[in-house]
């Protein structure tokens, strides 16, 4: 694993939390801001000895370091791509305090960890209350994405939001049957 000629001095690399998979990828940066991104196969087995996720939030303040800590979660429950209903909600519930206390340069700094949330809730089927919840966060974010715009990437990943949400409403307006 030596990616810059000298720069580790052992093959291995240790982390305290990670999803469940066998895929990681590894993005490396430099302090010039290069970046490449470098697969890495390992094997992260489920934690059959996990702690409540109140207990695993309570101590930590940071947005962004909540919302990765509820996504490694999710993978530890739900292996097979299947979202705990209460997940959700926790992951809603935590993006509307967010913004109920919203802090502009915070904001930008977690926009990343924000989106990643939001697409994975939307690739969910969740219910027209969550909806209107996501729609009300959806127009905070719009009021202050000014700052973005001019980044490819994170205004690509907002509208992968607006995707998966426009997939899951016409789902819903399928299972409706209006008569005449």
């Amino acid at each position: 694993m030596d990616l810059s000629n000298g720069g580790f001095s052992s093959n291995t690399f240790k982390i305290e939390s990670l999803p469940v998979g066998n895929k990681i990828l590894l993005e490396v940066n430099d302090f010039q801001g290069s970046s490449t991104v470098v697969p890495c196969n390992v094997n992260v087995k489920i934690n059959k000895n996990l702690s409540s996720l109140e207990s695993l939030l309570e101590n930590i303040v940071d947005m962004s370091n909540k919302l990765l800590i509820i996504e490694i979660y999710e993978t530890n429950i739900n292996y097979e791509n299947r979202l705990n209903i209460n997940l959700i909600d926790n992951s809603i519930n935590m993006l509307d305090y967010y913004f109920e206390n919203f802090n502009f340069d915070d904001f930008l700094n977690s926009y990343e960890e924000i989106l990643s949330r939001l697409i994975t809730v939307t690739n969910e089927n969740i219910g027209s209350d969550n909806i209107n919840r996501l729609l009300k966060i959806l127009n905070v974010i719009m009021k202050y994405i000014d700052p973005l715009m001019n980044d490819l990437n994170k205004i690509e990943n907002l509208f992968k939001v607006f995707d998966n949400l426009n997939k899951i409403a016409g789902n819903q307006l399928q299972g409706t049957f209006f008569f005449f």
